[in-house]
């Protein structure tokens, strides 16, 4: 069916005017609005998630010093630029300053490792952090800022012992 992982979805937001509108991709939509974002352990390829989160997919639960990739839509211009309809043919950074938060921690720039497209996937980007200790286990609201936008509330990442 052409999606790399079952039940990824994002939400609809709408069309506006701003050079960013980040968002995340889920692996699922909950009736209480809090959303496994879409990642992956960078290393290993695993989905990052709680078992059993959608039936028939395995999902580990990431832990700290994990380097996820968490994917995303909405984050604007990149260095270099991508021609309209030519998918991004290798890494391009976003221009603008990304920062991402756990709760009401942000992490050090250090830990946010790239920010930009997800090579030869169209409209497609990815954020690659590693996961710094003192992240508290459980499901952990995430917030990518770009540019000074944030995602909405409701995305988490699933963190484990």
């Amino acid at each position: 069916d052409g999606q790399p992982w079952p039940g990824w979805s994002h939400r609809d937001i709408g069309h506006h005017s701003r050079p960013h509108h980040p968002e995340f991709f889920f692996f699922a939509h909950t009736a209480d609005g809090q959303n496994p974002v879409a990642a992956l352990n960078a290393v290993t390829g695993a989905n990052i998630g709680t078992p059993n989160m959608v039936p028939g997919a395995t999902f580990v639960m990431a832990q700290t010093g994990d380097i996820l990739s968490i994917f995303m839509t909405g984050l604007g211009a990149t260095s270099p630029p991508n021609a309209p309809g030519v998918l991004p043919p290798g890494a391009a950074p976003v221009s603008a300053t990304v920062t991402v938060s756990f709760g009401a921690v942000t992490l050090p720039a250090a830990n946010v490792q790239y920010a930009g497209v997800a090579p030869g996937n169209a409209g497609i980007y990815q954020v690659n952090i590693q996961i710094p200790p003192g992240v508290p286990a459980g499901n952990i609201p995430l917030k990518v800022t770009v540019g000074g936008i944030s995602t909405p509330v409701g995305g988490y990442l699933a963190i484990g012992q």
